[in-house]
Formats: structure tokens, C-alpha cells, sequence
């Protein structure tokens, strides 16, 4: 009985292990996609700094607020509150920030990036697959 019960602790440990190096590439991954989306379109934010009338700055603050909240594991967002959060913290309104946020997310979509995602989404598609079948087979 406790070596039964000393082998299922180990094993879960085992996937608790798992679990957690999984959600910290996650969280790497998120950090480096949020940087990526925020600091390398500067043409997206220079557009939507002169259509929207406010500093890049400021742009790049909100996205990089937006972000961080929202590209978490949580089923249970709430987009108003960070919406207001946002918009509190640089003195703009929720639908000013609304806006930037929907511009730039959806409105401002280039052909590669639609490939990007694309390709991103396949590989990771294919991996977890291959991870699946070599945990069938262990």
C-alpha cells in the first residue's frame, strides 16, 4: 500500500513537473510575443499614434498594458476592468483605448502576419501531436 501510494506521489510530481515547465515556456513565449508584437511594428504605431492623435509613447504603453493582462491562462478576463485600468492610467478614455486596441489587434492585419500566425499555430499543432504519441508509447 505506501509503495502504491509513494509511486503515484512520484508520479504526479513527475507531470506537476511537466505541467510547470510547460506554463513557464508559455509564459516565456507570451513575454516574447507581447515584446515582438508591441516593439517591432513601429509602422502599426506610428499609424495609429497619427490616426489616433497621441504619442507613440503612449501607444506603446497601452499595448504593452494590454497585453501583459491579457495573454495570460485565465478563462475569466475581464476586458472592461483592464480596459478602464488602461485607460485610467494614461488619462484617455475606455473607448479612445478601446479603439487603439481594436486597430491594432484586428483593423491593421498584414498579409505576413496572417502567414505567421498561421505557421506558428501548425507547429505547435504538430508538436503537441508528436508529444501525444510519444506519451501513448511510453
Amino acid at each position: 500500500m505506501i509503495i502504491c501510494l509513494t509511486f503515484l506521489n512520484f508520479i504526479s510530481c513527475i507531470d506537476n513537473d511537466k505541467v510547470d515547465s510547460k506554463i513557464k515556456k508559455e509564459k516565456s513565449k507570451i513575454e516574447k510575443d507581447k515584446d515582438f508584437l508591441v516593439e517591432e511594428d513601429i509602422e502599426k504605431i506610428t499609424l495609429l499614434s497619427i490616426s489616433k492623435n497621441i504619442s507613440q509613447e503612449q501607444v506603446k504603453s497601452i499595448l504593452n498594458d494590454y497585453y501583459e493582462k491579457t495573454l495570460v491562462f485565465d478563462d475569466e478576463i475581464d476586458y472592461t476592468k483592464i480596459i478602464d485600468d488602461i485607460a485610467k492610467k494614461n488619462k484617455l478614455t475606455n473607448q479612445k483605448v478601446a479603439s487603439i486596441i481594436f486597430s491594432f489587434q484586428y483593423e491593421q492585419i498584414t498579409e505576413d502576419e496572417i502567414i505567421d500566425k498561421y505557421a506558428s499555430e501548425k507547429e505547435d499543432y504538430l508538436n503537441e501531436k508528436e508529444n501525444k504519441h510519444l506519451q501513448e508509447n511510453n
